[in-house]
């Protein structure tokens, strides 16, 4: 992988993730973690869709690696939508 790729950078567009979580409550929960997060300005729930899909938009770049290790610190995935995966 390149930097590029492995980070979520500042703009309008932000970066699609996949998530595992599967009820209401615990996509809030997600989504106030990923707000306190450094970095981080915005994101967004798309939970009309299994898996539920986040849109992160970032103030400064993030790694990829750094948001997926702290979902995990509660017990939550989350994984890169990319051009190659389609649900």
């Amino acid at each position: 992988m390149c930097y590029i790729s492995d980070h979520i950078f500042p703009g309008t567009t932000g970066k699609t993730f996949l998530m595992s979580a599967d009820r209401t409550t615990d996509y809030k929960f997600v989504q106030n973690v990923l707000n306190g997060f450094p970095g981080i300005s915005s994101v967004e729930l798309n939970d009309e869709k299994f898996p539920c899909e986040l849109v992160i938009h970032a103030s400064t770049p993030i790694a990829i690696k750094d948001v997926q290790r702290q979902m995990s610190n509660y017990g939550f995935h989350a994984f890169p939508k990319s051009s190659l995966l389609h649900f």
